[in-house]
């Protein structure tokens, strides 16, 4: 996603002004001063570009607005991968999967689907042997889930598995499963 596109979407779904965005971007921990909202109208407009330091500010600010939209200020669970063969510590695989999601969430910026049950399903970069990675919000029960897969002729079956295997059991919905 552009910067211009962050910026559209920071502003629409936070409802906040050109001069809010603006003065969100301070940060004493990065050394950064709010930006006027002229500056900010550039940046929309694609006629000039931030600075990195502001570049990786904005995606910070996306990434806390995706997890404000989908409910989970506090990140998101690790559930499971589907697949083989991946790592042998789960704490590291667990560590490289929130990384994962949190870099695909902040390069997606999605919007936040409405109801009870929220399922979204996002393609990205897998490890090798890892069909599907699966994620929940921190709510109990969970009412949004996260399935990263790899865009290929099987992701549709990745992501039934995976809703099988965790939403369905964890999302606690009343859902009931039958077989035809």
């Amino acid at each position: 996603m552009r910067i211009p596109e962050r910026i559209y979407y920071l502003l629409h779904v936070n409802g906040w002004t050109e001069k809010e965005l603006g003065g969100k971007l301070a940060s004493e921990q990065l050394g950064l001063h709010a930006v006027e909202q002229w500056q900010v109208s550039r940046w929309k407009l694609d006629r000039e570009k931030p600075t990195r330091a502001l570049i990786k500010q904005i995606e910070h600010l996306c990434y806390q607005t995706v997890l404000s939209a989908f409910g989970s200020p506090n990140g998101f669970r690790y559930i499971c991968n589907l697949g083989t063969d991946y790592g042998t510590h789960y704490r590291d695989r667990e560590d490289d999967a929130l990384a994962r999601l949190q870099a695909t969430l902040t390069r997606e910026c999605p919007f936040a689907p409405v109801g009870r049950l929220q399922i979204v399903v996002l393609t990205t970069e897998l490890p090798d042997g890892v069909r599907a990675q699966c994620f929940c919000s921190d709510q109990d029960p969970p009412r949004c889930f996260v399935i990263l897969v790899r865009d290929d002729e099987r992701w549709r079956d990745n992501v039934r598995d995976e809703v099988f295997a965790h939403v369905v059991p964890l999302a606690n919905s009343g859902i009931e499963v039958k077989d035809n």
